[in-house]
């Protein structure tokens, strides 16, 4: 359980120097499936996540976000 805390905590962290001002929570209801949400954004419903991970593509995958290795999306 401590590494799956420790992959959340860093999952977090990146969660938030990315997404600037939006606010995140990463959570987990039976240890096995992790959810993440957004708090600033009534309408955005919860994404499911794996850990360890990358959030662009646990985004990319609920369809929240175009690919973000098509094109010129990476450079951005």
């Amino acid at each position: 359980m401590e590494r799956a805390a420790a992959y959340a905590l860093v999952l977090w962290i990146t969660c938030n120097l990315v997404a600037g001002d939006f606010e995140w929570s990463l959570s987990s209801s039976s240890g096995a499936h992790w959810w993440l949400t957004q708090y600033c954004n009534a309408s955005f419903e919860p994404v499911r996540a794996v850990v360890p991970g990358q959030v662009h593509l646990d985004l990319w995958r609920a369809r929240v976000i175009p690919d973000p290795y098509y094109g010129y999306n990476d450079t951005a």
